[in-house]
């Protein structure tokens, strides 16, 4: 299963992006959350966020947060709110990215 998530991702990365599709990812956060998801949401829905990166209080300019969550692109809205919750708890590292920058990140929910 790992495997296959990890070919589907790949495949995702290096696909071009196209408004209405979830395909987009860019970036690693050093902390990132998985979206909780409840119920109601298929195998395959998708939600594409984007999002900025702002400065962390309280890190002296050492950590960055998404702000400005929002939803491109979902198949699913129960997805895309799980998706934009899990997201907001991201942290990012400065050295690795700048304050202001502009993220995207897709999710495709697989059921286990």
């Amino acid at each position: 299963m790992k495997i296959y998530f990890c070919f589907i991702l790949l495949f995702i990365c290096f696909s071009a992006y196209a408004k209405d599709s979830c395909d987009l990812p860019e970036g690693k956060p050093i902390i990132k959350v998985s979206p909780m998801i409840k119920g109601g949401v298929n195998d395959g829905d998708c939600a594409l966020v984007s999002f900025t990166l702002v400065e962390k209080s309280g890190s002296d300019g050492r950590g960055l947060v998404p702000k400005s969550i929002k939803v491109v692109f979902a198949s699913n809205k129960q997805l895309a709110e799980a998706v934009e919750k899990a997201v907001s708890k991201w942290l990012y590292l400065s050295n690795s990215h700048q304050s202001g920058e502009n993220m995207h990140y897709s999710y495709v929910y697989r059921s286990e």
